[in-house]
C-alpha cells in the first residue's frame, strides 16, 4: 500500500504579492502552486484567495491554486470588443486574454527573479559555481555554503583590484582563514651566482635571472605539515590567479627560513647531476 502525504496546514498568503506567496507555499512542504486571475479592487498582483482555503489541514500532494488580483486585457481593446456583446461572448473573450496574462507574467517574473541570480547571498547554492564562473573563480566543494557565499561576495569586489598585494591577501586569508604577509621587491636566497656565492651544498641553487623589481615572497602563518597537498597546490593556483603575469613569487610557510634540502631548486652534490637531473628554479 502507498504511503500517503503527510498533512499539512495550508498558508494564510492572502494579500502577499503572487511570488512571496509561491515561495512561502512551497515553503510549507506543497508542491509549487499554480494560480488563475480574476478582477477584483484589490492591488493587482496581490493573492485574494487560495484553494484549498487558508489554515486549513490538507495533505501536501493536495495541488494549491492561488487567487491573484489582475486587470484584464479587454480593458484596452477597442470599445466596440466590450460593448455590444453577450455576456457569454465577454466573458470567453476575457477568459481567453487571461492565457496572454499568464504568459506576460511568467516572462516577468523570470526577470525579477534575475537580480537574486547576481547577488550571492540570494542565489541557490547549485547556482554559486557559475556566478563564481563571471569573476574567474572555483569554488572548493568542500566548503559548507555560507562560506562560498561569503568567499565569493569579497572576490566580487576585489575583481576591481586584481594584481595587487591588496586583493591577494585577503583573497588567501578568505581561502585558509589566516592572514598571509607579502613583501615586495624581495627574493629569499642569492642562488648560485659565481663570484657571489658559491658555497657548494649550502645555497648553491640555479634560478632563472631575478629581477627584484617584479618579485614578492608570500608568507603564510601555517605550517605545511597541517596543510594537505590539494590546499597547497589551491594556495598556488590563487596566487598564479591573482598575481601580475610579470612577477615571480615565493610561497613560504610557518616555520620555514627559507628551502629546505627536500625543496632545493640545485644542491650540486646531493641528489643532482648537472645535466641530467637538475631542475631549475619553480619559482613564477
Amino acid at each position: 500500500m502507498a504511503e500517503r502525504a503527510p498533512l499539512q496546514i495550508v498558508p494564510n498568503v492572502v494579500g502577499l504579492e503572487l511570488g512571496d506567496a509561491i515561495r512561502l507555499v512551497e515553503g510549507s512542504g506543497f508542491a509549487r502552486p499554480t494560480w488563475k486571475y480574476v478582477e477584483s479592487f484589490q492591488s493587482p498582483g496581490t493573492v485574494i484567495g487560495t484553494e484549498p482555503l487558508p489554515e486549513t489541514m490538507v495533505r501536501t500532494d493536495k495541488p494549491v491554486v492561488l487567487q491573484v488580483c489582475q486587470q484584464s486585457l479587454i480593458r484596452f481593446l477597442p470599445t466596440v470588443f466590450q460593448e455590444g456583446r453577450t455576456e457569454d461572448e465577454a466573458d470567453l473573450l476575457s477568459r481567453f486574454l487571461w492565457i496572454a496574462n499568464h504568459f506576460y507574467d511568467s516572462v516577468q517574473m523570470g526577470a525579477d527573479k534575475m537580480t537574486r541570480q547576481l547577488s550571492p547571498f540570494l542565489v541557490e547554492e547549485d547556482y554559486l559555481p557559475w556566478l563564481a564562473s563571471w569573476v574567474g573563480l572555483t569554488l572548493d566543494e568542500g566548503w559548507s555554503a555560507e562560506k562560498k557565499r561569503s568567499f565569493l561576495a569579497r572576490s566580487a569586489r576585489l575583481f576591481t583590484v586584481r594584481g595587487t598585494a591588496q586583493c591577494l591577501t585577503e583573497m588567501l586569508e578568505a581561502f585558509t582563514g589566516v592572514t598571509p604577509a607579502i613583501e615586495e621587491n624581495v627574493w629569499p636566497y642569492d642562488g648560485f651566482r659565481i663570484g657571489v656565492t658559491s658555497s657548494i651544498g649550502e645555497d648553491s641553487m640555479i634560478f632563472p635571472e631575478v629581477n627584484l623589481a617584479f618579485c614578492f615572497v608570500v608568507r603564510l602563518p601555517k605550517r605545511a605539515e597541517d596543510l594537505t597537498p590539494e590546499m597547497c597546490a589551491k594556495i598556488h593556483q590563487i596566487i598564479r590567479q591573482e598575481k601580475p603575469a610579470h612577477t615571480m613569487y615565493f610561497l613560504q610557510y610557518a616555520g620555514e627560513a627559507g628551502l629546505n634540502v627536500d625543496q632545493t631548486m640545485m644542491s650540486i652534490g646531493i641528489g643532482t647531476r648537472i645535466g641530467l637531473d637538475s631542475p631549475e628554479g619553480t619559482s613564477e
